[in-house]
């Protein structure tokens, strides 16, 4: 008799304020309709995001779903959704583009997050040690995290960076696993297939992060010094220190660099373009565009090797000169 007391108030209320029942039942239609996702942060086992669908972060600050960068393909992306150029940070499966509207993105029966495409499967993320449970979340750090029931990470982007460097990830590695933190170019704007150039640290070498193409050292940053790299003095000017809190972590296990902002509405992101200049951009409202606040290498001659044996490079000329004795290739 009580529950059904209880029942009655509840109808009652909801009939005095019925657009309490609307909006219950409007959160859960835009969560879940048919199996997929629309307007969502978190993809559960058993749900298809299609090509129409994207996970948005909570606070909209990124959005996971398949765009185009330019072209007609489709790649899997999170990219920035709070700033009006819509800047791509990750890229799931960066040498397979896709074509049509049939891809659909999904956790399988044995927690792994893949992308179907007719009767092929691409796996996006590794064998989970949990199976049940499943599900997939973007994070309004920009952070996409494969998740068991008890809220464990089995698997997350931020551990496979494409070209961006965003606040809270890590640049460095892992000694135990030999797992490599690093950045790696695009080919071109509408490519974001590997390009020639990887920002990285390593393990042989001093605590300095490397610029590479291939096998060869282009720019190196210098050691860390407690605040900054050596090389890097533009990191402790006080415009960039008072918004950035850069830090370098190591033990027996792991090595990165990692940064963090002071004011949380500060809009950053560090990338390495395809031309292999390293650049922290700062977004700005008012002018809705981004500003390069600093960049590596600055000149052509910090690029170590840029001219070759037997010859000085000068600044003032942006030239290559041999030295007394030696004359051009070819002459």
């Amino acid at each position: 008799m009580a529950d059904s007391n209880i029942v009655k108030k509840n109808m009652a209320t909801m009939r005095k304020f019925p657009f309490i029942s609307l909006l219950v039942f409007s959160c859960f239609y835009l969560q879940v309709y048919n199996g997929r996702v629309s307007a969502t942060d978190t993809l559960f086992q058993g749900q298809n995001m299609t090509t129409l669908g994207q996970l948005t972060s909570y606070g909209n600050a990124f959005e996971l779903g398949f765009f185009s960068l330019g072209s007609t393909d489709l790649y899997l992306v999170i990219r920035m959704k709070n700033v009006a150029t819509k800047d791509i940070v990750w890229v799931a499966k960066r040498d397979l583009p896709f074509t049509g509207s049939s891809m659909i993105l999904t956790i399988n029966d044995g927690g792994c997050l893949v992308i179907v495409n007719g009767r092929a499967t691409y796996r996006v993320s590794d064998d989970p040690s949990s199976s049940q449970n499943v599900s997939a979340t973007l994070l309004d750090s920009g952070n996409l995290v494969l998740r068991d029931g008890n809220m464990d990470i089995l698997w997350q982007s931020f551990d496979y960076p494409s070209n961006t460097f965003l606040p809270g990830m890590k640049l460095g590695y892992n000694n135990k696993t030999g797992k490599v933190w690093s950045l790696t170019s695009c080919l071109d704007q509408a490519d974001p297939n590997k390009g020639n150039f990887e920002l990285k640290m390593d393990p042989k070498k001093s605590n300095g992060v490397f610029l590479m193409r291939g096998t060869e050292i282009l720019w190196m940053s210098g050691p860390w010094n407690g605040y900054g790299f050596a090389f890097m003095p533009e990191m402790l000017s006080p415009y960039i220190f008072n918004y950035f809190n850069y830090s370098m972590y190591s033990d027996e296990n792991e090595t990165y660099f990692s940064y963090s902002l002071y004011n949380s509405s500060v809009i950053t992101r560090f990338i390495i373009d395809v031309t292999g200049h390293m650049r922290e951009l700062l977004w700005f409202e008012e002018s809705q565009q981004w500003m390069s606040i600093w960049s590596e290498p600055r000149q052509f001659c910090e690029v170590l090797n840029s001219c070759g044996p037997f010859s000085s490079c000068s600044e003032d000329t942006t030239s290559c000169r041999c030295l007394r004795g030696f004359y051009p290739s070819g002459k």
